[in-house]
């Protein structure tokens, strides 16, 4: 993975986590995550 997410001591990359980035009509390129959550859907 690119390093769209930034680490930190007290704050670790989730797992499964994923991004990118997308272009807007007007030419902005936005970044944007995914992160998966590990409770069980009901």
């Amino acid at each position: 993975m690119t390093d769209l997410f930034h680490q930190t001591p007290g704050n670790p990359l989730p797992e499964n986590a994923a991004g990118g980035f997308f272009t807007t009509r007007d030419g902005k390129k936005i970044r944007y995550g995914l992160f998966a959550s590990r409770l069980a859907v009901r």
